[in-house]
């Protein structure tokens, strides 16, 4: 822990620090003697004190007197731990490769923002550098191979991989070397669509894998079309996103089409299918219609009275029977057609969105459907007044019959 050599060196006043070594000299006071004490008696693994005088007098291996008016400290820090002091960012960012790959440092201080990482403030340089990190892990996720064999000098490479419509992968590089005037770019880097594309809480949304498909066709044109490096990328994320959003709205339009003209594909086969169902429900009792002319044919060639009644009955019932049935199919049109209007109506409030010919497409549907169900209503109506025709003839049949009997 870096924690008591930064107070060490905040309470000395921050001094200059020249090949890990820093002096100064100051006011003496209860705190200043704490805590060199506490240094000097706990944490030599940081550092140690080269010379220690209170007053002009050496103390560096005894006990801090007390009621001194200045002290004298010279401290050489050891330089072998992970935790470190850096002079600037660009120091931090040129000595740790890691951050290449999104990793920053877990512990450090920066003496020219004096600021420390156990800090409750965080210094604009270090909101830079979290999101330069962020940034740098989200592209690894999204990108489709790294390259970080000369991480170190290079920093990794980012292959970005995806087909266009006729099969051939287009691919492209983005090399992730960090440098501080990169970093500082990041300040106001807005990573949300980042953030919304690697979340692995959620990775089944709707159209989640086809965003992150449009991110990587969206990065590639980015980069091959203006040769973009990474600085150029940050300065130009808002463009980038700009252009991801144009992607995805078109993909969305598209996916809305072909969408709508399914559904209208759809509505079309099932109103087609209820109006056939009317007709060839009723084909069969239309068919009975005949069977009661030749009841009339029987009527016709009896001799007595009371035989030609009872067929007159007879036929009457199968009339009124053939008459309802074709009434119930009436009545089922009617909330057939009713059934239709409303399928049809739920198309209004999108059809100025639609592309013309989908457009197009539904007005031809709707004359097409008017005119057939106008041609099913006539049927309907057509087949209920032959119904009543057989008991019609048979009447006649049967008064014809009375008056030709002597």
């Amino acid at each position: 822990m870096l924690d008591p050599l930064v107070k060490l060196y905040r309470a000395l006043g921050k001094p200059e620090i020249n090949n890990n070594y820093f002096s100064a000299e100051v006011i003496y006071n209860s705190q200043i003697r704490e805590t060199i004490a506490n240094f000097r008696q706990n944490h030599t693994s940081l550092g140690r004190f080269e010379e220690i005088s209170v007053d002009g007098k050496d103390v560096t291996e005894v006990e801090i007197p007390d009621h001194r008016s200045r002290i004298n400290v010279a401290v050489k820090v050891v330089t072998g731990s992970s935790s470190k002091f850096y002079p600037t960012i660009s120091e931090l960012i040129s000595k740790n490769p890691c951050i290449n790959n999104g990793s920053c440092p877990q512990e450090f201080y920066l003496i020219d923002n004096d600021y420390y990482t156990n800090d409750k403030t965080i210094a604009p340089c270090m909101t830079s550098l979290n999101k330069f990190c962020c940034f740098v892990k989200h592209l690894s996720h999204l990108a489709q191979y790294h390259d970080n064999k000369d991480s170190t000098n290079k920093g990794i490479n980012l292959v970005f991989i995806h087909p266009d419509d006729s099969g051939v992968q287009n691919t492209a590089v983005l090399n992730i070397k960090a440098t501080a005037n990169i970093v500082e770019k990041c300040l106001n880097l807005d990573l949300t669509l980042l953030n919304e594309l690697c979340n692995n809480n959620q990775p089944t949304g709707m159209h989640h894998q086809e965003k992150i498909n449009i991110f990587s066709s969206t990065i590639i044109d980015f980069i091959d079309n203006k040769g973009t490096k990474l600085n150029e990328l940050i300065s130009n994320w808002g463009v980038f996103l700009d252009s991801y959003n144009k992607n995805v709205q078109t993909y969305m339009s598209g996916f809305a089409f072909h969408k709508a003209k399914r559904e209208v594909a759809e509505a079309e086969i099932a109103i087609s299918d209820q109006i056939s169902k009317v007709l060839s429900d009723i084909t069969t009792r239309v068919l009975s219609i005949p069977l009661s002319f030749a009841a009339i044919a029987a009527l016709i060639k009896t001799n007595g009275f009371w035989e030609g009644y009872f067929i007159v009955i007879g036929i009457f019932f199968a009339s009124l029977i053939i008459s309802q049935l074709i009434a119930n199919q009436q009545k089922q049109f009617t909330r057939v057609c009713k059934s239709n209007k409303l399928i049809m109506s739920s198309f209004d409030g999108r059809r100025e969105t639609y592309p013309k010919d989908l457009k197009d497409h539904i007005d031809s549907l709707e004359k097409d459907f008017e005119r057939h169900q106008s041609r099913v209503r006539r049927t309907l109506l057509t087949f209920r007044a032959l119904s009543w025709a057989p008991i019609i003839f048979a009447l006649i049949a049967l008064k014809f019959m009375i008056d030709s009997q002597p």
